[in-house]
């Protein structure tokens, strides 16, 4: 029973600190609560309760950067010119690799 205990005392402390830091109670202890916050003020205490992104570390960027680049559909226009430039040869031009080279 006294590990319940101390489980819960040391979630009210760090709650508690989490409260103080964002402003919601006094750090004195005079008795401040969250009643007289405005509604944004304390539901901004955690990424949860307000909607907010948790940042993504480097791998999750590069996945998500993979995915869209998956999902992302190539412009007929433009492929239609590279390929009609491919058959007319105007890339094997020696300016044009020299350009392309630079």
């Amino acid at each position: 029973m006294s590990d319940i205990n101390s489980v819960d005392d040391n979630n009210l402390k760090r709650l508690s600190n989490i409260l103080k830091k964002k402003g919601a109670i006094s750090p004195k202890k005079s008795g401040d609560s969250v009643e007289g916050k405005p509604a944004a003020d304390v539901a901004d205490l955690s990424p949860q309760s307000s909607n907010k992104k948790i940042p993504m570390n480097d791998f999750q960027k590069i996945s998500k950067w993979t995915q869209d680049l998956k999902e992302m559909k190539p412009d007929d226009a433009r492929l239609d010119r590279i390929k009609e430039r491919l058959e007319s040869g105007f890339y094997s031009s020696p300016d044009v690799m020299n350009k392309l080279l630079d």
